[in-house]
């Protein structure tokens, strides 16, 4: 699912835990996935202005997008694992529904498909930026280099503006990856994964795999 929306709230960080708070005790492996580990996600509120590809038809008015990492200024390691987010703002997100796995269950949840490069910002003056683009520039801007050291390559700033880039994203197919890509993100294959994980969870025994299209 590719959207155009307006950050109308940006909210957490939470912890990955039942009761949001943080969390330092080591589960068994049997009561937790092995790759969970004590991390911070944000919930963002879009409420969406166009539509640019919607192949299984989840897009509402307004949705909830969980972004990995606490966001700037918090004390994660993954800061901006899912992006930069700030109220007001107009950004095109690249989303799909993924497991959100927590200490205590795990949840479908709409989420950037690639993280972070999954988030582009509109500035005021329409031109779409990759999220951290703008503080890569800035901070090229604020460079001072001393003399007789090297001067870093400059910041590509070869950016669409919104029109461009919506055209760009509703033409872009490929062939080859389209099958995979369908699946991976189709909601029935994430509903089924949790299946799966929570009946090996509960039972300690490894159910067989759910079947995919090509062996149906």
């Amino acid at each position: 699912m590719v959207v155009v929306g307006t950050v109308r709230e940006v909210n957490g960080p939470f912890w990955n835990s039942a009761d949001g708070q943080k969390w330092s005790d080591s589960p068994a492996a049997d009561d937790i996935p092995g790759r969970v580990a004590p991390g911070l996600y944000r919930e963002i509120v879009l409420d969406i202005e166009t539509v640019v590809r919607d192949d299984y038809n989840q897009a509402a008015a307004t949705i909830v997008v969980i972004a990995p990492g606490g966001g700037e200024r918090s004390q994660d390691p993954t800061v901006v694992g899912g992006g930069r987010f700030t109220q007001g703002e107009q950004v095109v997100l690249f989303l799909s529904t993924q497991v959100l796995y927590t200490r205590d269950d795990m949840f479908a949840a709409t989420m950037p498909f690639w993280g972070y490069q999954s988030v582009f910002h509109v500035g005021a003056d329409g031109v779409v930026v990759p999220d951290g683009a703008a503080q890569s520039v800035e901070a090229e801007q604020n460079l001072v280099v001393a003399p007789g050291d090297p001067t870093p390559p400059p910041v590509v700033r070869d950016f669409m503006t919104l029109d461009e880039f919506v055209a760009m994203v509703e033409g872009a197919r490929s062939v080859r990856n389209e099958q995979s890509e369908l699946y991976r993100s189709d909601p029935s294959v994430v509903d089924a994964e949790i299946e799966f994980m929570r009946e090996y969870f509960e039972t300690g025994i490894l159910p067989e795999p759910p079947a995919s299209d090509t062996e149906q």
